[in-house]
């Protein structure tokens, strides 16, 4: 909700600067702006989640199904915590430790995910949509089904995660390294790939991450027994 008041304000202000061209309507504009801001901003505190009283140590929690939209996580340590199907969208993550974390279905949209360790952690169906990544290790990582459209994944590692029908469509995914990370099953539309990457095509265990073209066709023949 943060997040979304922000949002409204910043739309706000960008009409108020581009509207100061007509003196005309600056009067009631300033007194209607005016007005909005301090509805939104008395508004947040009421419905923006409160943090847990766990922090720093949050080790183990269950946080399954709450909302804990906007909630600050800087820094906490969220090592085998549970989040199954919880609301954290617009949550800061930066510097948490997520390792064997449960993040099913979990709803990371618009997070803040910075030095963020997801090591060996849960992420089926976990939407990340919209979400800022930088410095997050996925190594291991379940992030079947999960949704990182038009994601920044460059900076991050995703060393044998599972990325089954993932869906990438959009990423940035031009620093993965093919042979630590098979790419192979996820929905790589518009996607930005690692040089020398080839597509596998859906139910044909022919092309393998980082094989030329010339490879693939060798190995397609191999398996069918074409010439």
């Amino acid at each position: 909700m943060f997040l979304a008041v922000r949002r409204i304000l910043e739309r706000l202000h960008a009409t108020m600067q581009q509207r100061r061209k007509t003196p005309s309507t600056t009067s009631i504009n300033v007194g209607s702006y005016i007005v909005v801001v301090a509805f939104l901003t008395a508004l947040c505190p009421i419905v923006d989640a409160a943090p847990p009283d766990c922090l720093p140590d949050c080790r183990f929690r269950n946080f399954n199904q709450e909302n804990l939209e906007g909630v600050d996580f800087s820094g906490a340590d969220l090592r085998w915590a549970r989040f199954v199907r919880a609301n954290l969208q617009g949550a800061v993550l930066s510097g948490a430790d997520l390792t064997g974390a449960v993040l099913l279905g979990a709803v990371l949209k618009d997070a803040l995910l910075v030095d963020v360790s997801l090591v060996g952690s849960c992420l089926i169906g976990a939407d990340f949509s919209g979400a800022m990544l930088d410095g997050v290790d996925f190594r291991f990582a379940d992030l079947q089904v999960a949704k990182l459209i038009d994601v920044d994944l460059t900076a991050s590692d995703l060393g044998g995660a599972n990325l089954d029908e993932t869906n990438l469509i959009g990423a940035d995914l031009r620093t993965v390294d093919p042979s630590r990370t098979d790419l192979g099953t996820a929905y790589l539309m518009d996607a930005k790939l690692p040089a020398g990457f080839v597509r596998r095509p859906v139910g044909r265990p022919d092309t393998k991450p980082g094989m030329s073209a010339e490879e693939a066709a060798a190995n397609r023949r191999r398996l069918t027994g074409g010439d």
